[in-house]
């Protein structure tokens, strides 16, 4: 709807009207026409001009300044101008539903994901486990030695962690101390019951740990 400038006496042309959506031009012409109603309210007489836009100005007499009321609508036209642009530049209404559906679909899919994920999880630690049991029941074959690597739980090697390969019985015999409790951390679980404080009692822990059932002692 277009916007139609308030007939106010100035001593200046009335700005034309408004395209709709108004302009740039619209916005400051709106501006400039407040400011000199602004200007006109404090004299006692303004002269008096044609109000047809872009006709002549030249004075035709005299008239009362403009009234604060006059002042109140200059500005009240200016906003508007401003306004309507200002509304002609921001998004489209259906812009903020649309915003809104793929905001919702999105959050659906990453639901999806964060259950896929855990599917996936899941899947990872049966097959760690399904690992574990197959090497360990490997070993177990082997007795003394040749021994396949045997990960943990998180599905971690020992010597990608830094730790001494265990491929025969003698090796666990031979584990130092420090080894030792390094490899009884490695294997152990979270609840999983402390192995015995015996440095013996440990190596015991690893063997089991790796499917050694040859005698340690």
């Amino acid at each position: 709807m277009a916007i139609q400038p308030p007939v106010i006496h100035t001593g200046y042309d009335i700005p034309p009207q408004p395209q709709d959506p108004p302009s740039s031009q619209d916005v400051v012409n709106a501006g400039i026409y407040a400011h000199r109603v602004e200007l006109a309210f404090g004299k006692d007489v303004v002269p008096s001009i044609p109000v047809v836009p872009n006709q002549s100005s030249s004075a035709m007499g005299g008239t009362a300044a403009p009234s604060v009321d006059a002042v109140a609508e200059a500005h009240k036209f200016h906003h508007s101008v401003t306004a309507a642009k200002a509304a002609e530049a921001a998004a489209p209404p259906w812009f903020h539903t649309a915003m809104r559906e793929l905001t919702d679909r999105l959050d659906r899919i990453e639901g999806r994901v964060g259950r896929i994920e855990d599917r996936l999880i899941a899947t990872e630690d049966r097959l760690i486990a399904t690992e574990i049991i197959a090497k360990i029941a490997e070993n177990a074959r082997r007795g003394e030695g040749k021994y396949v690597a045997v990960p943990n739980a998180r599905g971690e090697y020992p010597v990608s962690q830094g730790l001494p390969a265990l491929t025969h019985v003698d090796q666990i015999r031979a584990l130092s101390t420090a080894d030792v409790d390094r490899y009884v951390a490695f294997y152990s679980s979270p609840g999983q019951p402390a192995p015995s404080r015996s440095i013996d009692g440990k190596k015991h822990f690893i063997a089991n740990e790796i499917g050694c059932i040859a005698r340690l002692l």
